[in-house]
Formats: structure tokens, C-alpha cells, sequence
């Protein structure tokens, strides 16, 4: 059963605009680039609010708290005030 304040990892990703596609965070959730508090993510892990990702996307890396849970969809400019930016670092591309 799925709750109404969970929502997949990967859904979550995508309605909230940090990856075009869910396929795009499935691969990333794959190949160990996705945390959830602190711990490799699958992409079908159920998240929270209160929940932490960790989110590498090789020019960038991001950490990111969930604030609420999408329950529709929306305009794509609404997406990030559905997480807090913890943490953003980006990465050389020449190293």
C-alpha cells in the first residue's frame, strides 16, 4: 500500500525537476549515485519528508532535504519548493 506522504525515489526526482526523466533516476539510483540519508538508493525506496538525498550528477553534486511530498503534478518552476538545498558543489569537468 502507498501512502499519500511517501513517494518513490525516482517519481520524486522527476516531478520535482532535478532529472528530465525517471528512467534517468533509475540509472543514476544503478550506478550508486543517489543517497537516502546517507545510504545508497534504490529507485523504487519510498521517501519522507525530513528525508535526505545525496544526488551526483557528475558536474554537480547536490544535498537536498525533502520538505513535502508532490501529490499532482505541477508547473516546473514550482519544483524546488518541494525540497531545502542542503549542499551544492560543483565538480572540475577537466579533472
Amino acid at each position: 500500500m502507498i501512502r499519500s506522504d511517501t513517494l518513490r525515489l525516482d517519481v520524486f526526482l522527476k516531478r520535482v525537476g532535478l532529472v528530465k526523466q525517471r528512467t534517468l533516476a533509475k540509472r543514476l539510483c544503478e550506478e550508486g549515485r543517489v543517497d537516502l540519508n546517507g545510504k545508497p538508493a534504490k529507485a523504487g525506496k519510498e521517501i519522507k519528508p525530513g528525508d535526505v538525498i545525496g544526488l551526483d550528477l557528475r558536474r554537480e553534486q547536490l544535498e537536498l532535504k525533502v520538505v513535502e511530498i508532490p501529490q499532482r503534478n505541477f508547473k516546473r518552476t514550482e519544483g524546488a519548493r518541494f525540497y531545502e538545498l542542503l549542499r551544492q558543489e560543483f565538480n572540475d569537468p577537466y579533472l
